[in-house]
């Protein structure tokens, strides 16, 4: 009876993993026991990855074992993959289960070299079931002890992992056997420059930038990650992930680059500019109409300003060039101007104009990317094409799996993005008629807008700006607006907060005032 055909796979989760259960020794028993029992090896993987998470070799032999069986008869077709032990396999029944099942579809058994069992009765399904239960769970087992020896490692004052940007492991042992941990001259002077710096007042990413940038100090995120970590001055903060033990906070066996003192200087002056964006982005929430209300006086932009009370805090527009001009509550602006929305309405022509020009636009759009389109399912067929001939040439070992993976992942890389402009044009459509929708009830979608969003469309429909009532024109709304405007958009009656009607007659309104309007 000839041989049958096998492919073997080994896995260590270090390069550093003893002798015994190195690569080569997993794959000189799988060879000999497959032998043993009828199979000749005809290809094998490798790789150096954790048995917990999806592996790359482990989808080289399904797409090898498949296209090889396609090409043979029966009686060659590949039958079995061999590991060395089910800890070499997966440590997580899920992914073992789904790869087995997968696995025997094409008609492939996996089975162990060193624990080989007889799936032909019951028991031999029970047994494997067990001895997967006890891979995950010595897994789960090896990670709490890996916890526990970090926690233990940083509760004698020892950095657990690699040592931190501007420090560098020696080897040299200290009074406990360990190795030190001693400062990187030149990355540690750089880490103590920019502690100072900002210490000076310096903005951070002027810092980084007049430290070198990413030439010098690395990604400009991990960068502002360093300057808040509390190791440079000798503290570690560790939060426990061991079930009973306490957080840790202990002073390291680091030499500090800065003082602890001097650190909790640097990161108050951080959160202090952090407040101050916070306050930024907050004003553009609290006054949303400060590029759109005019004084009534000189026809300037307002601005805003608070005022603290003894219960509360009032908030004011009021004009930029001159305070004393004019004054009115945010509140009652905010409100005002809800009122005037409400009383917005599209003209019938120009919103079966808008809705014209919509559908043109979006046939238009529908036909430049069906071009594309077109191109993308060539390129996709090409693509496919040439992944299929390498995945033979790799059966044939003319190339390797790298090689083979590059023609893979182009194929996907394709196929991804005619996916996604498919699905740009079916929303291109959803958003037409949204936009419509919103052109055609402007007053009831202002009052469930965000603030930035309704200072947005304010300056839509009034985009020169437009000036509040006061006490001499308390029955007027003054409205500087173009006449493209005014030919679309109809300001009807609506009730103003304190006194009165808005002017209904502004469909033909120009600015008058010769502040306002030339």
């Amino acid at each position: 009876m000839p041989d049958i055909s096998a492919i073997s796979l080994e896995r260590v989760s270090d390069q550093s993993q003893r002798d015994n259960t190195s690569i080569d020794a997993q794959y000189d028993i799988n060879r000999r026991v497959a032998a043993e029992r009828g199979y000749v090896i005809v290809h094998r993987f490798s790789e150096v990855r954790s048995g917990r998470k999806g592996r790359d070799s482990v989808e080289q032999a399904y797409d090898y074992a498949k296209q090889y069986n396609k090409r043979k008869s029966r009686s060659k077709q590949i039958q079995l993959l061999i590991i060395y032990d089910w800890s070499r396999w997966f440590r997580n029944v899920d992914l073992s289960g789904y790869w087995k099942t997968r696995f025997r579809e094409i008609g492939v058994e996996v089975n162990s070299a060193t624990q080989w069992e007889d799936q032909s009765h019951s028991g031999g399904i029970i047994l494997r079931s067990v001895q997967m239960a006890m891979a995950e769970a010595e897994s789960v087992e090896n990670s709490k002890r890996t916890h526990r020896g970090i926690y233990y490692t940083i509760q004698k004052g020892y950095y657990a992992g690699r040592a931190p940007w501007g420090y560098v492991k020696i080897n040299e042992l200290d009074e406990n056997g360990r190795r030190r941990t001693v400062q990187d001259e030149h990355k540690a002077e750089m880490m103590r420059q920019a502690f100072e710096m900002i210490r000076m007042g310096k903005p951070v990413d002027f810092t980084y930038a007049e430290l070198g940038g990413s030439k010098t100090l690395g990604s400009r995120s991990s960068f502002h990650e360093r300057i808040k970590n509390p190791i440079y001055a000798g503290r570690y903060f560790y939060k426990s992930s061991v079930e009973g033990l306490p957080d840790l906070a202990v002073t390291l066996r680091l030499e500090p680059i800065l003082s602890w003192s001097d650190f909790q200087e640097v990161q108050s002056i951080l959160k202090g500019r952090k407040h101050s964006r916070h306050r930024k982005q907050m004003a553009k929430h609290e006054f949303y109409l400060r590029s759109a209300i005019r004084c009534p006086e000189c026809g300037d932009y307002c601005t805003s300003e608070r005022s603290k009370g003894r219960s509360k805090i009032y908030r004011y527009y009021r004009c930029r060039s001159h305070p004393k001009h004019y004054r009115v509550s945010a509140n009652a602006a905010h409100k005002f101007m809800e009122n005037v929305m409400r009383g917005l309405q599209l003209k019938n022509e120009a919103a079966m104009y808008m809705r014209e020009l919509y559908e043109t636009k979006l046939q238009e759009f529908k036909a430049n990317m069906s071009f594309g389109l077109n191109r993308y399912k060539v390129d996709l067929r090409k693509a496919d094409e040439r992944a299929e001939r390498a995945l033979e040439m790799y059966v044939d070992g003319k190339i390797n799996s790298n090689e083979y993976a590059g023609f893979r992942d182009r194929a996907d890389e394709i196929r991804a993005k005619l996916a996604q402009d498919t699905a740009l044009i079916g929303h291109q459509g959803t958003l037409m008629s949204r936009i419509y929708a919103v052109l055609s009830d402007l007053g009831n979608i202002y009052a469930r807008l965000t603030p930035i969003e309704r200072g947005q469309l304010a300056r839509v429909v009034f985009p020169e700006g437009f000036v509040l009532p006061t006490e001499k024109t308390n029955d007027l709304l003054t409205i500087c607006r173009t006449a493209r405007f005014n030919s679309i958009i109809i300001v009807n009656d609506c009730k103003s907060i304190d006194t009165g009607l808005i002017r209904t007659d502004l469909q033909e309104f120009e600015p008058v005032s010769p502040v306002l309007g030339e």
